[in-house]
């Protein structure tokens, strides 16, 4: 499966966004059989992400140069939760 989440800039650095995203990924989770959910982001996004790595998420892939945004290219980032690990060291956090 594949999760998209939008943040609009005045909730970013807020705790709120965040909390209510691992509640779907838990929720997703526990209702459907998959192994993992995917989400692709844009490489000038990803500092916002980066402090989940090897705690909530892999990187699988990086695309590169797939994004165009403020005349230049960047490659998107292709990010992996897998259900298990999100189990043992994920959901509890957000539950």
């Amino acid at each position: 499966g594949k999760l998209a989440v939008l943040f609009a800039s005045r909730v970013r650095g807020q705790g709120a966004p965040m909390v209510a995203t691992g509640l779907f990924i838990s929720y997703v989770f526990q209702t459907f059989d998959l192994r993992k959910l995917y989400a692709e982001i844009p490489e000038f996004n990803y500092p916002l992400f980066e402090s989940g790595e090897g705690r909530f998420f892999e990187i699988e892939g990086r695309l590169a140069d797939h994004e165009y945004h403020g005349g230049r290219y960047f490659d998107t980032v292709l990010l992996a939760i897998d259900a298990h690990h999100w189990r043992e060291n994920g959901a509890q956090l957000f539950l």
